[in-house]
Parts: C-alpha cells; sequence; structure tokens
C-alpha cells in the first residue's frame, strides 16, 4: 500500500475475519490447556468491515481508492466455541488498526 497511488484490491463493503498474532498465540495456549479433544476452535477476534481497516489505512495513506470489480467478499467464521474456553482477546481490533495509522503516518 505505502508503494502505490491507487489502492484497487480492497473492496469496502468486504469483510475480513481477522486476528492479531499475539492473540493466536494466546488461542493456542488456551485450546492445548482447555480444549476438547477432536474438536475445531476457530481462531479469529472478529469479522470486520473492511471500511474499518484497509479502507481507514488507504484514507490515513492519502491514497485512492478504486473498487475491484468483483464481487463482495464476506466469508464470516464463530468465535463462540473459543470464547467458551474463555478466550478474551489481549489486543483489540481499534488498538490495532489505531497502532497501524499511526505506524503508516510515521513512514511518510
Amino acid at each position: 500500500m505505502l508503494k502505490t497511488d491507487i489502492v484497487d484490491w480492497v473492496h469496502p463493503e468486504d469483510l475480513v475475519p481477522w486476528i492479531h498474532a499475539d492473540n493466536l498465540a494466546e488461542i493456542i495456549y488456551l485450546v492445548l490447556s482447555k480444549g476438547v479433544c477432536n474438536q475445531v476452535y476457530n481462531a479469529i477476534d472478529g469479522n470486520f468491515p473492511e471500511e474499518e481497516f484497509r479502507v481507514r489505512l488507504v484514507n490515513t495513506l492519502g491514497k485512492k481508492l478504486r473498487v475491484p470489480n468483483r464481487l463482495i467478499e464476506r466469508p464470516i467464521y464463530s468465535n463462540t466455541k473459543i470464547k467458551e474456553l474463555g478466550y478474551q482477546p489481549i489486543k483489540t481490533f481499534n488498538q490495532t488498526v489505531s497502532n497501524l495509522e499511526a505506524l503508516v503516518v510515521s513512514q511518510l
């Protein structure tokens, strides 16, 4: 994104299944210590609109957004089972996006 003038791969209506790397490590530990054998746990903090994620970064960078000519992508994954094990994110989505925006500004 830093090296282009026009961002043409981000669709503002897409949903992003998102997890912070620190949270992923926490989920792995939690499943290893409290998970049930043969169960599947989605490692995800939530499904977030691109408008709140990459579009914010595009705007922070002052880049032009060209909506791609493709279908909207909206995969939705549940984090209910992992939360039932007591999972709570260490790093929130909003904190992370704010940190990314600050990092982006420092790169200009």
